[in-house]
């Protein structure tokens, strides 16, 4: 097994992008504290114009590892219990509509940045098909 400091680059983005899952219409915002288990679901997402490349497979070990790095980051105070999904979800828009927008968070007008995009996007097109209410957290 590599060393935790191979994995910073996938960890930046790893950390980027674990959020808390959005509320289901008509559901309170998640306030779960950021440590003890952490029920995580993977939604491995490709676009219109970019297709994925690695396995299912692939992603369980990559978020193996990552759980190792949050562990010894925290202490043993955050155990990442990830769940990845069983498919890829093909989102409806080229890889460009969500990378787009450089601007962090919210712009003036109240439109949500490309990531935001990207994370409710994903998890609309999963709960489309799979309960998502075991999770507190996401990974796309």
């Amino acid at each position: 097994m590599r060393p935790l400091r191979y994995l910073a680059p996938l960890l930046l983005t790893s950390l980027l992008l674990l959020v808390p899952l959005p509320p289901a219409a008509g559901q309170a915002a998640n306030t779960r504290p950021v440590k003890g288990q952490l029920a995580v679901i993977v939604l491995p997402v490709e676009f219109t114009d970019f297709l994925h490349t690695e396995s299912i497979q692939a992603l369980n070990q990559t978020m193996a590892q990552v759980a190792q790095y949050y562990s010894a980051a925290s202490f043993g105070k955050a155990v990442i219990r990830a769940t990845v999904f069983s498919g890829w979800v093909l989102l409806s828009h080229p890889l460009a509509y969500y990378g787009a927008d450089n601007a962090v968070g919210d712009d003036d007008a109240g439109n949500p940045s490309g990531s935001e995009r990207l994370i409710v996007d994903a998890v609309s097109a999963a709960r489309s098909s799979t309960d998502l209410s075991p999770f507190g957290f996401v990974v796309v």
